[in-house]
């Protein structure tokens, strides 16, 4: 995972990045934090210079844009682990999945793959796998180029760029007609953004990706959409066998969606009380036959804390987070704990080894007792005794949530937007369906079968998108 190297940046998602070094012990695996700001100066400081106002040019770009230099970096740190999985900071696992190995996402991914998606919009980011061999680390390395070509200027920055590289594989690999734009992508700010994007409306090249894909004839029957824009079938997963070394992972009657996007239930993809997606969140709609749940969860932190809270949702494991090797530096920084700078002081008795990319627990007592004096520790008596004060009925009718700015809404009286049987816990938690998707009954759209796009068709289109070449595109359909 990583973040901003800061107290601020580290203590927001403490405890999910926590979550997840206990499931990485758990398992057996090796789990790593990195800091975008040792990358940062990687990029040229003059790469987005002559932007106008407005456009990025800041270090939140840049920091968000080294997230292949970070991943590949730690590539090289474990040269003898198989697969090095990528999860933002603001995701977590489903509790109900925690026993369940990452092999069982990666197991039946083909040998010649090496990057590895969920289904679910875009070329996102947010998590990820991929294959630490020499081939998987050229693909890496081929992000990075293009990371920093300065063709990339808009949201969503490093998957942009990912974006970039899919459909450079895929024109390259059928010889389709390629130029500096390929299948007409474009990301580079624009006034007009008649190409590109702008800080008018046409903000994010997530869009411009399925817009790409689908009218070079990565097509569904019926395509659901997303701001206006389709989903390709090569995010829902049935064009696998039309892109080298990158695969999509759905989910099976044995495992369920490898990510979700703000899902507001543990054990349903449709919870969504996001406004993009089919279902909300990117979210696509459920494969029949398919564990309708997912294993990691992006958002929605609100929920995080309701399972992990629960002691019976995790299985004990002591000594999961070491205890840091720290003194007190008097005269520093009162959040670096050794001289070397490379210990944060967070909170709630917890710190941060930038060295060793882990969280460790504080042994010195100055420490701690400066955590419950300089940090948001100090309020947690008032913030408790307010809480006392409401029943749990008043509780639940005022609940949302911070994270991300999204979360559970409670109902109106007129229970508008509400599925039937919300209302009664307070909570807007489910996107109502429109009624043409009858997920459980529907041929309408791709499912998952034995072979990927088995019932595939291609089809001839000349002068496709007036780029002047005659070429067959898959139309992926189920009838």
């Amino acid at each position: 995972s990583g973040t901003a190297g800061s107290e601020h940046s580290l203590n927001d998602n403490m405890h999910l990045s926590i979550s997840k070094q206990y499931y990485a012990a758990r398992h057996g695996y090796k789990f790593h934090m990195t800091v975008s700001n040792e990358y940062i100066d990687y990029f040229p400081k003059d790469l987005f210079a002559d932007l106008p106002p407005g456009a990025p040019n800041d270090n939140y770009f840049y920091g968000i844009m080294t997230k292949p230099i970070m991943f590949l970096d730690v590539m090289y740190k474990y040269p003898d682990d198989e697969w090095i999985i990528w999860s933002d900071d603001d995701t977590f696992i489903n509790s109900g999945f925690l026993y369940m190995p990452l092999d069982s996402f990666l197991s039946d991914v083909p040998s010649n793959k090496v990057f590895v998606l969920a289904n679910y919009r875009s070329a996102f980011t947010n998590v990820f796998a991929v294959r630490n061999n020499q081939h998987g680390r050229e693909v890496v390395r081929d992000w990075i180029a293009i990371a920093m070509s300065g063709y990339i200027q808009c949201h969503g920055y490093d998957q942009a760029a990912l974006g970039l590289l899919i459909i450079n594989k895929f024109t390259l690999n059928h010889d389709q007609y390629n130029n500096l734009y390929p299948l007409n992508f474009m990301c580079l700010y624009n006034e007009t953004g008649q190409m590109g994007c702008n800080n008018h409306g046409d903000w994010s090249c997530d869009f411009k990706f399925e817009w790409a894909l689908y009218n070079a004839g990565f097509k569904t029957d019926r395509a659901d959409q997303f701001f206006g824009d389709k989903i390709s079938s090569f995010s829902k997963g049935c064009a696998n066998n039309y892109v080298d070394d990158f695969h999509i992972i759905s989910e099976t009657s044995s495992r369920p969606r490898f990510q979700c996007g703000h899902c507001t239930r543990a054990s349903e993809i449709e919870s969504s009380d996001h406004w993009d997606g089919p279902l909300g969140g990117g979210n696509n709609l459920l494969i029949p036959g398919g564990v309708n749940s997912w294993f990691f969860n992006h958002k929605m932190k609100f929920l995080f804390y309701e399972q992990y809270v629960n002691p019976s949702n995790c299985l004990r494991l002591d000594d999961f987070i070491p205890y840091c090797n720290e003194f007190v530096v008097e005269g520093k920084d009162k959040n670096f704990l050794r001289p070397d700078g490379r210990l944060l002081s967070l909170v709630d008795g917890f710190g941060f080894d930038i060295s060793i990319g882990r969280f460790c627990k504080l042994a010195n007592s100055q420490a701690i007792i400066k955590q419950k004096e300089t940090t948001y520790m100090k309020d947690y008596p008032e913030v408790i005794s307010v809480v006392n004060k409401y029943s749990n009925e008043e509780f639940i009718k005022m609940y949302k949530s911070t994270s991300g700015g999204y979360g559970r809404h409670p109902c109106n009286d007129n229970n508008d937007g509400c599925e039937n049987g919300a209302k009664e816990d307070g909570q807007k938690n489910r996107r109502p369906l429109p009624p043409y998707k009858d997920f459980k009954s529907t041929n309408r759209l791709f499912f998952e079968k034995e072979n990927y796009c088995d019932t595939c068709v291609e089809k001839e289109i000349s002068n496709f998108e007036n780029l002047g070449y005659v070429k067959k595109v898959l139309d992926c359909k189920s009838d």
